[in-house]
């Protein structure tokens, strides 16, 4: 399956619980399920980390793994994937999520070269809504592409044991002469 790859991949639920700044949070990040590698799971972590990833609040791994305790997403995978998120990343996110959000409400873009601070206040909603959409839409693609390459992997993984498997030879033995054949009795 799929999970051996991540298995390898990703630090473990005892290595992550052992850090100092974690040990007494040990109580909500210890559930299996956070750290069960299965496709549901990890689906929905990916799902819950790219959500993440696109609101602009500092700290998203917190609300991230927040969310993984309510909904159970696979935990590492989560925050993994909302460190996309990250100061060489933010202009073309938010960027995008702004122009995203212009568009939505019709708005014109404005000139780079007049936009200042005080413009910038006033288009934190454009920003906003821009943000939430593309939240919504980039976890939900998330969690169904995370469904489907899981069962694709799966799938390839099942053909090639079935094409590795010697055919199945007959060991019982075989009587001489079938039942029923032989000669009447007078």
């Amino acid at each position: 399956m799929p999970n051996r790859t991540l298995r390898q991949k990703l630090p473990s639920k005892t290595t992550v619980l052992q850090q100092p700044g974690l040990r007494h949070l040990a109580h909500l990040f210890g559930d299996a399920r956070l750290w069960s590698l299965n496709r549901s799971s990890v689906s929905r972590g990916l799902a819950i980390g790219l959500f993440w990833t696109f609101v602009p609040i500092p700290l998203q791994t917190i609300p991230a793994a927040l969310t993984c305790i309510v909904i159970r997403g696979h935990l590492p995978i989560a925050a993994l994937i909302v460190w996309i998120s990250n100061p060489l990343t933010w202009f073309p996110l938010y960027g995008s999520a702004y122009l995203f959000g212009a568009w939505v409400l019709g708005q014109p873009i404005p000139d780079l070269s007049t936009i200042d601070l005080a413009w910038m206040k006033g288009q934190l909603v454009t920003l906003w809504l821009g943000c939430m959409i593309l939240a919504c839409l980039f976890a939900v693609v998330g969690y169904l592409l995370g469904h489907a390459l899981w069962q694709l992997r799966a799938l390839q993984q099942w053909e090639k044991r079935r094409t590795m498997r010697k055919p199945r030879t007959d060991t019982r033995s075989k009587p001489d002469k079938p039942r029923g054949s032989g000669e009447k009795a007078s």
